[in-house]
């Protein structure tokens, strides 16, 4: 009886080791992605979304709709703004709703744009509440 005893808790002993050294290895080989990295690439991400979705040229014709829908599927300690520019310097701002002031870090990213044979300037901007 005392060698089954003997054995089972040594199992035990073995389980709850490999199972810390398993949690141990796997926490510290996960990367980590810096704050300023994960919103330059969400921004990135809507800007390919918006103009995939054909939100831009809609942006452009006149219609935020689309471009608002992506905005409001951001996580919510995101902001976004895209400030489309024409040849002439004009700018349309569409901001998300609920987003008034930068409050923290913000990461903007520009990107030409071309549509119905006009050139346009499109700056995307994502930071924090």
């Amino acid at each position: 009886m005392k060698a089954f005893v003997f054995t089972t808790d040594a199992l035990l002993a073995l389980t709850v080791a490999l199972l810390v050294a398993m949690l141990t290895i796997v926490y510290v080989a996960s990367p980590v992605i810096p704050r300023s990295l994960y919103l330059h690439q969400l921004s990135a991400d809507v800007a390919t979304v918006a103009e995939a979705q054909g939100a831009v040229a809609d942006l452009i014709d006149g219609d935020d709709t689309a471009l608002r829908t992506i905005f409001r599927s951001m996580p919510p300690s995101v902001c976004m703004q895209a400030r489309l520019i024409d040849d002439m310097g004009n700018e349309t701002i569409i901001t998300e709703a609920s987003c008034t002031t930068y409050q923290r870090e913000l990461q903007s990213l520009w990107l030409p744009y071309h549509h119905n044979g006009e050139n346009y300037l499109i700056r995307w901007e994502g930071w924090y509440r």
